[in-house]
């Protein structure tokens, strides 16, 4: 029988995206990543407003992305090096959805790209302004950019595959209910 998607290989476990509604915010989102905050973190971002990272609070850790009148439309707060991020939303209309639920699911497939790119380069070959590009670095990890000057912000690159990314859907793994057990 041939093994399917993802179970039985670690790097498939990345595919989890744990959040939490944050208690004092409700347009907020908690996350715990598999991997710690960088700069390319950021990058995944750019679809849904202009990088504007002066404009964020250097001592919480926060960057800030504006739509194209220079306001804010949402804040990613969290350090780099460490594994825990918050995204405050304050304008849905960047994410192209209505609702904070589909909001949350637009940002849970960047975060999900964040945390598994291979770089298969399946977001690349989406991308029809030739906005994304993806390269591996000599030390064999892999960088994710966006070029803000070539990015339209249609958000094709995040919608286009229903989980954010194509390796999350390839490596799709049984989840564990809160007996432990498969489901």
């Amino acid at each position: 029988k041939a093994r399917q998607g993802g179970n039985g290989l670690e790097y498939a476990r990345r595919s989890i995206v744990s959040y939490e509604p944050c208690v004092k915010e409700e347009n907020a989102f908690n996350y715990e990543l598999t991997r710690p905050v960088t700069e390319e973190l950021y990058e995944l971002f750019k679809p849904f407003g202009t990088y504007q990272p002066e404009l964020g609070n250097k001592r919480l850790g926060e960057v800030c992305f504006t739509d194209a009148d220079k306001n804010v439309v949402f804040v990613l707060q969290g350090r780099q090096g460490q594994t825990k991020c918050k995204v405050i939303v304050y304008k849905e209309s960047a994410f192209h959805v209505r609702g904070l639920a589909k909001v949350r699911e637009k940002i849970d497939c960047q975060i999900t790209k964040y945390q598994m790119c291979m770089g298969c380069k399946a977001c690349e070959s989406v991308c029809r302004f030739n906005a994304i590009s993806v390269k591996e670095r000599q030390d064999k990890t892999t960088s994710y950019t966006i070029n803000e000057a070539k990015c339209v912000k249609c958000t094709e690159c995040v919608s286009h595959f229903s989980v954010g990314c194509y390796m999350r859907k390839v490596l799709t793994i049984k989840r564990e209910d809160k007996e432990g057990t498969n489901g």
